[in-house]
């Protein structure tokens, strides 16, 4: 018997030696020694212990990241990033890395003048450093990106800042020099003049809402005894429960053009342009799409109370006229990369809208021309 199950296994497995193999397995193992086994080490246990609390480590942060919002996600990046230059860890201290305008020019941040009439850059623009500083380090550290300057080719034009700005990705600042309104100026039309700003970490998008989140703040950089101040102001902690979200909006008036055919509340009694803070018929900061008669409040129940205008600004109570504007996109190179990127994506994704739309109206403009001839051949088949 035991041959001929031997026989039917050769012949199934082919050439394979099964006897030689079912051998092999009933050999006892002699080879095996105890001793050769030994209990681990102090040393061992401790290193195994520490590789499974760094792959523990490693799980916990990864589930946290991705609890953590995009701006979150970044700064936690960014920290972590910073303190793996360091390799003492017991010595590491977050060092924050300075704002860098790259080399471009600035109306508020100047450079000297030397005698030749060039320009050079001595260190780095003090005001520039304090709003960094005061304002939120991580984010306006590092390389800056000019994405919008009414003094440098682009003009006092709404459409190109809302083009500069709309659908980019990332945290942006924006600085503006305010002169008297020259339309609501009830007294001498004096030079004085105002800085002041908004700084968000919100992507810009037309809408006729408010959005963004508390990662904003309101400034105004005046002149205190021949040495200028920034104030900042921040989202309130205990505003109504109903303002929460009202911290920007950027409500072109060409938006209503664009959605004509649907039926939406095209303005929510929102004022044209941007408005930051404040209510939607009465904005904290309103800029017009005319940078014209543009208004600057110095209370609101979304933001700190505190004048944007300087005291001795002039006799246009709250009202300004924009002189120049710059808008920069702000929290490191790769943020940039990635925000302009996202810009790009959105100018396409509006053109792809326009030519659409575009091609639905000649559509419906042949269909309304045929529709009118149809009729006139009619009228004369029946006059007739």
């Amino acid at each position: 018997a035991k041959a001929a199950l031997m026989a039917r296994l050769s012949n199934q497995f082919g050439d394979l030696d099964v006897v030689g193999m079912l051998a092999d397995g009933n050999k006892e193992d002699t080879s095996s020694d105890d001793s050769s086994i030994r209990e681990p080490s102090q040393a061992d246990l401790m290193a195994w212990q520490q590789s499974q609390f760094d792959k523990g480590r490693e799980k916990l942060q990864a589930k946290k990241l991705l609890e953590k919002t995009p701006l979150e996600k970044r700064r936690l990046l960014g920290k972590n990033e910073r303190e793996e230059k360091f390799d003492d860890t017991d010595d590491w201290e977050d060092i924050l890395p300075q704002p860098d305008l790259q080399g471009q020019e600035s109306l508020f941040f100047p450079s000297t003048n030397n005698d030749e009439g060039v320009f050079e850059v001595i260190g780095i623009h003090p005001l520039l450093m304090q709003i960094a500083a005061e304002g939120d380090p991580e984010v306006l550290g590092g390389a800056w990106k000019r994405l919008y300057s009414s003094s440098h080719g682009d003009g006092l034009s709404f459409s190109y800042l809302l083009d500069a700005i709309r659908g980019y990705g990332g945290p942006t600042i924006m600085f503006i020099r305010a002169i008297q309104s020259a339309k609501h100026c009830y007294g001498d039309n004096s030079s004085s003049s105002s800085t002041l700003g908004f700084y968000t970490t919100s992507t810009w998008v037309e809408s006729s809402q408010y959005y963004g989140t508390e990662e904003c703040f309101l400034f105004s950089i005046g002149t205190e005894k021949d040495s200028e101040e920034i104030r900042i102001l921040r989202p309130k902690e205990d505003q109504p429960r109903r303002m929460t979200n009202n911290y920007m909006y950027c409500h072109p008036s060409s938006m209503n053009i664009a959605s004509r055919n649907h039926v939406v509340d095209s303005t929510n009694g929102a004022v044209h342009g941007i408005g930051i803070g404040g209510t939607a018929g009465q904005p904290r900061l309103h800029i017009t799409e005319s940078m014209e008669g543009c208004r600057a409040l110095g209370y609101d129940t979304v933001f700190e109370p505190g004048q944007l205008l300087m005291p001795d600004f002039g006799d246009s109570l709250y009202y300004f006229d924009i002189d120049y504007l710059e808008v920069w996109g702000v929290g490191g190179q790769s943020w940039i990369d990635d925000a302009l990127l996202s810009r790009e994506k959105e100018r396409a994704r509006a053109l792809a809208n326009l030519q659409k739309v575009q091609r639905v109206d000649k559509e419906q403009l042949v269909d309304d021309l045929r529709m009118t001839s149809a009729m006139f051949k009619h009228q004369e088949n029946t006059c007739s």
